[in-house]
């Protein structure tokens, strides 16, 4: 297989941040000021309605291969998205979308934030990534370029450290 860029649409973690500012909301406010918790809820909800726009956009273009994130997170989810292709994949972890509330929230509850649920993000496999990235631009849908395939089957996270991702849902024995 020839190197496809992958792209990504949304932001890691956004799904876990919501569950945890409904979940733990007194103990939070311990920690963290009003504003601060107010600025997380409100970037949750823009999240949910870029998700709907990420959504129509892509049904509109069937032709387009994707695969929609989940409960597995990021890490999960490239994992999932290398086994769907058959293929391997290099992504740089300072390329993938997160925000900063993200990090602290999923940081307050002992949570890897590219392990929390992304559920909503879309992982796609691009061979033109600068005209797909357009694309998105012009329908008001933020694309990030978070790394290619490679022709192995090694599954990687090049950050500080290489991550070899496992699957986040081994079968059962």
């Amino acid at each position: 297989m020839e190197e496809k860029a992958i792209i990504m649409l949304g932001t890691a973690g956004i799904r876990e941040a919501e569950k945890i500012l409904a979940e733990k909301t007194d103990e939070l406010s311990i920690k963290y000021s009003a504003r601060y918790l107010k600025d997380a809820r409100h970037l949750c909800g823009i999240w949910r309605k870029k998700q709907d726009k990420y959504t129509a956009f892509l049904g509109v273009h069937k032709d387009q291969k994707y695969i929609v994130c989940g409960t597995e997170g990021i890490f999960g989810a490239l994992f999932r998205l290398g086994g769907e292709y058959d293929t391997g994949l290099r992504a740089v972890l300072k390329d993938i979308p997160i925000d900063q509330h993200v990090i602290e929230l999923c940081d307050f509850v002992d949570i890897n934030p590219y392990e929390a649920d992304s559920t909503g993000c879309i992982l796609l496999i691009s061979e033109a990534p600068g005209e797909a990235i357009r694309q998105f631009s012009e329908n008001g849908i933020e694309a990030s370029l978070i790394g290619y395939t490679v022709n192995n089957k090694a599954r990687v996270v090049e950050g500080d450290t290489v991550r070899y991702l496992t699957d986040p849902i081994p079968a059962l024995q």
